[in-house]
């Protein structure tokens, strides 16, 4: 399993009905020795993959592009009506509601192009993505479906909106968001409002559907579909997946029609194409109210790492005091320029513009306003958590690392995206283990919480250091300097890097 804990040395493996395991560990937990013999004929053969892809043609074609995606097929055992019968199903009818809206007159034609893909998971959306740069180049986000048609109380379940990373930032999480809670808090009867005529003011309901409340969750990113195709560090279109989750019947032959919902459905096509028509249709006015909207959530998002911030401090030892102070102090400084980053991204829908500059200028200065006022907050519970343990909340020096971290500022090299979707990865495989032996990144003292994100940080205008603090702000588990430096050098050795 793809969880599984991997041994030192490779070897070969049975994948077998749980039954079939309890009976064969039964019978070794009472010292009974089993031979078993494999005899395993296999090929390697060339197959065509098919994608299927349309378009709504915007009025403007060099405006840009939106794709709408899912994965049709997941291999032959892996075809269930959750995953992803029913993404793909959605996707169709966003287009079916898009071109009907349109072809009717009953809403514009949109700027830009929104397209729409189906093919097979990874392999085949992968595939088109690498064969087709141009459009990429055009393309300014991704919204990928995957298993999200659940009936979401049958499921014990939730529908969650994955964000993409700080390596990846963009307004369409705060788009999907803002339908997400429209959806959400619209389909729910609240207790002062039960006298009132709109107790529940948004009923978007199927008509053999439940009529129940919308459970929804807006999330950090994860990955493990095809928005990462787009999210990948030679594509970088940022991607963004509506999923329901938790799943009962996720990879089994029990992932079948009973457990849909028509009304989930409904409401996830409602805001797929909500919000694929927005960013679509979006002129300097629309944008300049996106922005708010972005930098409104952004001051809650960075308040949320103030009290991540605020835990690690109460958590302090003596001994790890001054650490966990510089961790904590990093986590607010990365959420700042994550949120500030996420805010240039829509000078995009109205290139050149003056007066939506003028108001993302203004609005990064909010958010430069809110971050000092949290470190205000978080200055504050250090002084206090310092008398509580009996230290001296001396001012932070910093170490000999972090200065030389500070001025080295990585940027990607041609490399990177020269052969599309992955292929970087060649230039990776081909470093030695002698030189990758020179440049650990696991050990004593040294931990990556993540590569993939690494990556993705390297753009040429984040410091080592921030880089650092930015894949703290994003994981559980701490990141050590060293080991951000020293995977660095391993992608400069690879070519895929440079200073």
């Amino acid at each position: 399993p793809a969880a599984a804990p991997r041994p030192p040395a490779p070897g070969f493996a049975f994948q077998l009905p749980v039954r079939e395991g309890d009976i064969l560990k039964r019978r070794l937990l009472v010292n009974e020795k089993i031979t078993v013999r494999a005899e395993v004929k296999v090929k390697t053969v060339e197959a065509d993959l098919e994608n299927v892809v349309c378009v709504i043609p915007g009025a403007d074609p060099s405006a840009g592009e939106v794709i709408l995606s899912a994965h049709l097929f997941e291999g032959m055992q892996k075809q269930g009506a959750n995953d992803n019968i029913s993404g793909s199903a959605t996707v169709l009818e966003v287009a079916r509601i898009l071109q009907a809206l349109v072809s009717e007159g009953r809403l514009p034609r949109p700027k830009r192009t929104i397209r729409f893909i189906w093919g097979p998971e990874f392999s085949g959306i992968g595939a088109w993505v690498k064969a087709n740069p141009a459009v990429m180049d055009r393309t300014l986000c991704n919204i990928n479906m995957d298993m999200v048609g659940e009936w979401l109380s049958k499921n014990k379940s939730f529908f969650n909106l994955m964000r993409t990373t700080y390596g990846n930032p963009h307004y369409i999480n705060d788009v999907m968001e803002n339908y997400y809670r429209y959806v959400g808090e619209g389909s729910r009867e609240r207790i002062q409002n039960r006298a009132t005529a709109a107790g529940v003011p948004v009923r978007v309901v199927a008509p053999s559907g439940a009529d129940e409340p919308f459970y929804y969750s807006i999330e950090t990113h994860y990955g493990a579909s095809d928005h990462e195709v787009f999210n990948d560090w030679a594509v970088r279109v940022p991607g963004i997946m509506m999923i329901a989750w938790p799943d009962q019947w996720y990879h089994t032959s029990g992932d079948t029609a009973d457990k849909a919902d028509p009304t989930q459905l409904k409401r996830a096509a409602v805001i797929g194409a909500a919000g694929a028509y927005t960013v679509a249709s979006a002129d300097a006015s629309l944008a300049s109210a996106i922005a708010a909207e972005t930098a409104a959530n952004g001051t809650r998002r960075i308040g949320h790492l103030l009290t991540v911030a605020l835990e690690a401090l109460n958590a302090s030892t003596a001994g790890s005091f001054d650490e966990d102070f510089r961790y904590a102090r990093g986590l607010v400084e990365a959420a700042v320029i994550n949120e500030k980053e996420t805010l240039a991204t829509v000078l995009e829908l109205a290139p050149g513009d003056a007066g939506l500059a003028a108001d993302v200028a203004r609005l990064a200065k909010s958010v430069d306003a809110a971050g000092a006022a949290d470190l205000a907050v978080l200055e504050a519970r250090r002084a206090a958590v310092a008398r509580r343990l009996g230290v001296k909340a001396a001012p932070l020096v910093p170490t000999e690392l972090e200065k030389r971290a500070a001025r080295l500022v990585p940027r990607p090299t041609a490399k990177v995206r020269e052969g599309g979707y992955r292929e970087y990865q060649k230039y990776l495989s081909a470093v030695s283990g002698t030189d990758r032996l020179k440049y650990p990144i696991a050990g004593k003292d040294l931990a990556l919480a993540n590569q993939g994100e690494l990556q993705l940080l390297v753009d040429g205008r984040h410091s080592v250091l921030d880089i650092k603090k930015m894949l703290d702000a994003q994981h559980e588990r701490r990141s050590s300097l060293q080991a951000v430096l020293n995977y660095l050098e391993i992608l400069r050795l690879a070519g895929l890097v440079e200073w």
